[in-house]
């Protein structure tokens, strides 16, 4: 593992566990209501059966 001797010695140095809050500007939360309901119409139209979109650019990957 090189520097390692274990996985936890590895995770202990990769991963950073913090736990955080945020919240909203009071002034914006209309505007972020707003594009949250578009980006829930953008995942509905992506994640339909019948839409080849999403299926068609990951074989591009």
């Amino acid at each position: 593992m090189g520097e390692y001797n274990s996985i936890e010695g590895v995770v202990e140095h990769m991963a950073i566990l913090e736990k955080k809050s945020y919240l909203p500007i009071q002034e914006n939360v209309e505007i972020y209501n707003q594009l949250f309901t578009e980006y829930r119409k953008l995942h509905d139209y992506f994640s339909r059966e019948e839409n080849q979109v999403m299926k068609n650019l990951r074989r591009r990957q």
